[in-house]
């Protein structure tokens, strides 16, 4: 009967020992899935904190840019605006100069008639030098008669004429400069 007590109480403290070691077992086993659920929590927690500060981060620079994006569009608009002015004082400028072109081209011509001119009165003068030379040669030789001592002044007056109309062409054409 003894040993059938003490066969008992081995068989007992087995079971206990088994027993007690499937309870710390299982503690070990929730201890443990404990701190991993804790360090997963902690992770969560840190990856949460991360997003808002990302969040934060992105309205941030959303904002920035946005103020950025501003910014640049109300300065193309000044620079269209001074693209327009320089296209309508381009133009303007332009204008003014063929104005002046024309002008220019207006001033050249008349010199241009002005030294034609000059030189047909020059032409004029000398021919009418040469027609009182001959006249006087003539003259002093005494062989003209009254026929053609009327038909050489009749030439002097109309060189005379042609000289005076050439030289009132220069004087209109003077003031019209």
């Amino acid at each position: 009967m003894n040993m059938k007590k003490i066969i008992i109480c081995a068989v007992s403290l087995f079971a206990f020992c088994i027993c007690s070691a499937q309870e710390i077992k299982t503690t070990i086993v929730v201890d443990s899935a404990q701190v991993k659920m804790d360090g997963s929590k902690t992770i969560i927690k840190d990856r949460k904190e991360q997003l808002k500060s990302d969040k934060i981060d992105q309205k941030d620079i959303r904002y920035e840019q946005k103020r950025v994006d501003k910014q640049l569009t109300k300065e193309r608009k000044e620079l269209a605006k001074k693209q327009k002015q320089l296209k309508r004082n381009q133009k303007e400028v332009q204008s003014e100069n063929k104005s002046i072109e024309s002008k220019n081209r207006s001033v050249n011509n008349a010199n241009n008639l002005e030294i034609k001119l000059n030189q047909k009165l020059i032409r004029a003068n000398n021919d009418l030098v040469k027609t009182q030379s001959k006249f006087e040669k003539a003259k002093t030789s005494g062989n003209l008669t009254a026929v053609e001592i009327s038909k050489f002044e009749l030439k002097i007056t109309k060189k005379q004429l042609k000289v005076k109309e050439i030289e009132e062409d220069i004087s209109n054409l003077s003031k019209t400069n």
